[in-house]
């Protein structure tokens, strides 16, 4: 039987953690398979990240487990 992946919303204070760690297990260090983990924290503690708009970020899982994931450090609605 075949596990099911399903797609969430990201939840900012909970997700944070799961999402680094996932980044750290499957990104280069030198960016060429993404973007990397310490980018992900240093653009959440910006004054300016637009932590209310971190709902539109994605979350993938199969089992419970992060497959996938997507974000944004930029804000969502700007031009």
């Amino acid at each position: 039987m075949r596990s099911k992946i399903t797609r969430r919303p990201y939840r900012y204070l909970v997700d944070f953690e799961n999402v680094y760690q996932f980044m750290i297990r499957n990104y280069s260090i030198d960016g060429a398979t993404g973007e990397k983990a310490p980018f992900f924290e240093y653009a959440q503690t910006l004054i300016d990240f637009d932590r209310e708009h971190t709902y539109l970020y994605s979350i993938w899982e199969e089992e419970g487990e992060i497959v996938a994931c997507i974000y944004t450090a930029s804000i969502p609605t700007s031009n």
